[in-house]
């Protein structure tokens, strides 16, 4: 059925979303730049760094009339960096889903290219993707557009209109549908809201998954019965 699948990494392999959405919306609360958390897991999740750096200086200056602070966006993200050394975990079964497909698979992620490394190699699942783990640090856009999951293809030598993504995010699953791929919503993540699934159908999810004991039954189904990668 599919060529390859392509895994997003925050709130699918790893469960960096809630981690980093409480310490980030606590942060900038304390710097005087209040969002509601939902609100800002709404607008942000699956969003990569250029564009979220875009659009709080937009919110900044909207509630504070004057542009905002140089560091702000730097301090926050090393205070999310340095407690995720202490605190990132895999999210449950992950390894089962990674394993359970025995195509081409990749990670395609709006994170920092050296983070996804660190990240995964910190839980435990570095060697289960490694080589094939991709950034859109690497592309000229990130997520909702799909240059990522495009070069993730490209580098698979996978058919776009024939991969499978995996995201959490409604910026990942506009992504995946831009790209011409069919996606599957993730809901198995700590950072999930009621109408997260609503939405991720309406952002153009084909299907919906709840956790990765289902994930890994529907992709043991749909694998190849040989290794390809």
């Amino acid at each position: 059925m599919f060529d390859a699948v392509l895994f997003d990494c925050d709130g699918v392999l790893i469960d960096t979303e809630m981690l980093a959405l409480d310490l980030e919306v606590d942060f900038l609360a304390a710097n005087n730049f209040h969002y509601d958390r939902m609100d800002f897991a709404r607008a942000f999740i699956g969003m990569d760094g250029i564009a979220m750096r875009a659009q709080m200086a937009r919110d900044y200056e909207a509630q504070h009339a004057r542009s905002i602070p140089p560091t702000l966006f730097d301090d926050m993200w090393a205070a999310r960096d340095a407690h995720f050394k202490t605190h990132l975990t895999s999210i449950a079964d992950a390894e089962k889903s990674l394993t359970a497909w025995t195509g081409k698979k990749a990670v395609a992620s709006s994170s920092k290219i050296e983070h996804l490394k660190t990240n995964l190699t910190q839980v435990g699942l570095a060697h289960l993707v490694y080589p094939h783990v991709y950034s859109a640090d690497q592309v000229e856009r990130g997520k909702p557009h799909p240059d990522v999951f495009l070069f993730a293809a490209e580098k698979l030598a996978a058919n776009p209109q024939k991969c499978l993504v995996i995201e959490d995010s409604i910026n990942g699953v506009k992504a995946g549908c831009a790209a011409g791929m069919t996606v599957w919503g993730f809901l198995g993540g700590g950072h999930v809201w009621p109408e997260l699934t609503d939405q991720l159908q309406s952002a153009g999810a084909h299907d919906i998954v709840s956790s990765h004991a289902q994930l890994a039954e529907k992709l043991k189904k749909a694998s190849p019965e040989k290794t390809k990668v």
